[in-house]
């Protein structure tokens, strides 16, 4: 044993040429889930397996440097095949590969893993992470250490040139084509190119790169064709709804699948009678915010990194802002809410709608008598009453934007399990999970179907004028192909401009970044940079420079000196309020048996009580109402906190002094 590991050692090319031909085969066999598959990979796509291979090689390569070569083979090889094995895992779970994003956002996931995973997987899954670490914890101290000679000058150029080879193969492979530098499609490109350099990409490809062109000058050229949309203030002002509902799409467009009943009568109606059409988005399977960041920001988010997500980027800076739509209707006098029926931290939206231009955000836990569905997500209809509640928060005009979440998956594998009666069955899909899966699904936007029709009957009502937009933000996970749709694309949902007052109905197929322009056509309102230049385009016979002006545009805007904005950024981070009203304290009571009840406003059970600066075990009683057990002295500081699930602090009233 010891001769073998001082030959390992030793060798460290060729150790490393063999354990990165299985490794890359590991990688491969997991995301496509079929050992056969994983080969013929490597026999179909020889230039792009052998490139997968060279970077995990190269990586492996440094152990040259190291006296601890053993250890630093395992921490390779542990890197390596916990993205192999974890890609492979996700792609079970959704539609999208595993990303050097995920790993950023890996506390938004812990925060829903439970409608994923049962709690003995998250405990395994867990107690497995853990027992890894401590191996090699263990191993840094206990494996062997190379005692021979390291040989700096002779290894510094070895790798040296290994860099150059390595450099030289990948410009080779851009230049040919067999690689590519940006991904359209993410799945797509992890099966064509390979697990290794996908994740890589995503690793190192992040915002938007300088365009050539970049320069005052051709801001000016692009600036003269957005100012020749002159800004005008609309007669009509009406409110405005964004509605994004989650994993929606209108099934009755696959093929060969036949319904028990129609699932989605209200929105075919709506479809028939009021604008409408296709909705190109960025994502599919996953990805909610992405689509949410075109239809705020009006830019293309095909110009950022592959497998990028905005919110996890550019917008976590603490002075970077963008134009939204929040921003622009801020400006015409508009009061601008958010409202999710998930948490607040979900995403982080807890901070970065702040750097959208919203006022208030209203999230799960400031909602009461939520309604779960099966799989453990709030069900839309509650939305109805929150829409409205933010409505009459003011005297101004309203913007609201809404994220729906009962579509979310995981979709169970027997629906039964679930759903014991469903009140839609299908035919025409012979896999059975996949069909229980879909039946589940078909079910949930049933209901929010019916929550639409709820919806748009209370906002006829209102006595003020409405616009209600609404898209869907992805189709489901539930393993789509182009085939199987009528459109023909996975990356397509559709989308309805209704509204409570006499508009002309125009069917048109749209991106998601154009929502908002053709918003503001309706009402005739001709105000902000990307609102204008969509607007701009629109109007012209061609569509020349369209999408390679738009990419300088949103360079100079979030990267670049912003020259189209004077070069500053007017767009402030808002003093955001979570919740549509502030929590109050009217009254606090002390009973004889030390409770202690505190009377108010806008509580749920998320509410927590606070004394002298400490969180009370809280019993919720009713929106106005909580108590506490608690031996209250005159001059005691009382507070209400609304809090996350983990005792986040969201929200917290005035300080009541006993």
């Amino acid at each position: 044993m010891k001769q073998f590991i001082k030959k390992i050692e030793e060798h460290v090319y060729i150790t490393g040429i063999i354990m990165s031909i299985f490794l890359t085969l590991l990688c491969e066999i997991c995301g496509r889930g079929s050992v056969i598959l994983g080969l013929q990979f490597a026999i179909q796509k020889p230039f792009a397996f052998c490139f997968d291979v060279f970077i995990i090689f190269l990586i492996w390569s440094f152990a040259v440097f190291f006296k601890r070569r053993i250890f630093y083979y395992l921490v390779v090889t542990t890197i390596w095949g916990a993205i192999g094995i974890t890609n492979g895992v996700i792609l079970g779970y959704r539609n999208t590969p595993f990303t050097f994003v995920d790993i950023q956002l890996a506390k938004a996931g812990l925060a829903v893993m439970n409608n994923y995973m049962s709690q003995v997987k998250i405990i395994t899954t867990f107690l497995e992470i853990a027992l890894i670490a401590g191996i090699l914890i263990l191993l840094f101290f206990k494996a062997p250490i190379y005692e021979g000679a390291r040989k700096f000058k002779k290894n510094f150029i070895v790798t040296l040139l290994l860099i150059v080879a390595f450099t030289g193969s990948y410009k080779f492979g851009i230049q040919t084509g067999r690689l590519v530098d940006r991904f359209v499609n993410l799945n797509l490109s992890y099966k064509e190119y390979g697990v290794p350099y996908c994740f890589m990409v995503t690793l190192l490809d992040n915002g938007i790169r300088k365009p050539m062109s970049y320069s005052q000058k051709t801001m000016d050229k692009i600036e003269k064709k957005i100012d020749s949309i002159e800004e005008t203030t609309p007669d009509k002002k009406p409110n405005i709804i964004i509605l994004q509902l989650e994993s929606f799409f209108d099934v009755n467009h696959m093929k060969n699948v036949e319904f028990s009943e129609n699932p989605l009568p209200y929105f075919e109606y709506l479809k028939e009678n009021y604008s409408s059409g296709y909705f190109k988005v960025p994502t599919y399977g996953a990805g909610t915010i992405n689509t949410e960041f075109e239809v705020l920001s009006q830019m293309n988010k095909d110009f950022f990194g592959a497998g990028e997500y905005p919110y996890k980027s550019i917008m976590q800076n603490r002075n970077d802002t963008c134009e939204t739509l929040g921003y622009i209707l801020k400006k015409e006098g508009y009061s601008t809410h958010a409202i999710h029926n998930n948490r607040a931290t979900f995403y982080d939206r807890d901070f970065v709608y702040t750097h959208m231009g919203f006022d208030t955000f209203t999230s799960s836990e400031f909602m009461n008598n939520r309604e779960m569905t099966p799989n453990g997500w709030v069900k839309d209809k509650i939305l109805v009453d929150e829409i409205k509640k933010s409505l009459d928060s003011t005297k101004k005009t309203d913007f609201i934007f809404a994220v729906s979440v009962q579509g979310h998956g995981e979709y169970p594998e027997d629906v039964t399990e679930m759903i014991e009666h469903p009140k839609i069955t299908l035919s025409g899909v012979e896999d059975e999970v996949r069909a229980n899966k879909l039946t589940y699904y078909v079910n949930q936007i049933h209901e929010m179907d019916e929550f639409l029709k709820q919806l748009t009957e209370e906002l006829s009502q209102y006595d003020e004028d409405v616009i209600l937009a609404i898209y869907g933000d992805h189709l489901p996970s539930l393993e789509f192909t182009d085939g199987e749709l009528e459109n023909g694309s996975t990356f397509e949902t559709e989308y309805v401009i209704w509204s409570n007052f006499d508009m002309e109905k125009k069917n048109e197929d749209i991106q998601a970044y154009q929502l908002g322009s053709r918003i503001f056509d309706k009402i005739g309102m001709h105000s902000g940079i990307m609102t204008k230049y969509h607007q701009y385009y629109e109007q012209q016979d061609s569509l020349k420079g369209y999408i390679s002006n738009m990419k300088i545009l949103e360079y100079d805007m979030l990267y670049g000196n912003r020259y189209i904005l004077g070069k500053t950024n007017p767009f402030k981070p808002t003093n955001m309020q979570l919740g549509t009203y502030p929590m109050i304290i009217t009254d606090v009571q002390k009973e004889e048996d030390g409770t202690i009840t505190v009377t108010g406003g806008e509580y749920t059970d998320y509410t927590a009580i606070y004394i002298n600066g400490k969180r009370v075990e809280t019993e919720f009683i009713s929106e106005s109402k909580v108590k506490c057990k608690y031996d209250l002295e005159y001059g005691d500081e009382v507070q209400i906190v609304q809090e996350s699930k983990k005792h986040k602090k969201l929200s917290e009233s005035k300080i009541y002094y006993y």
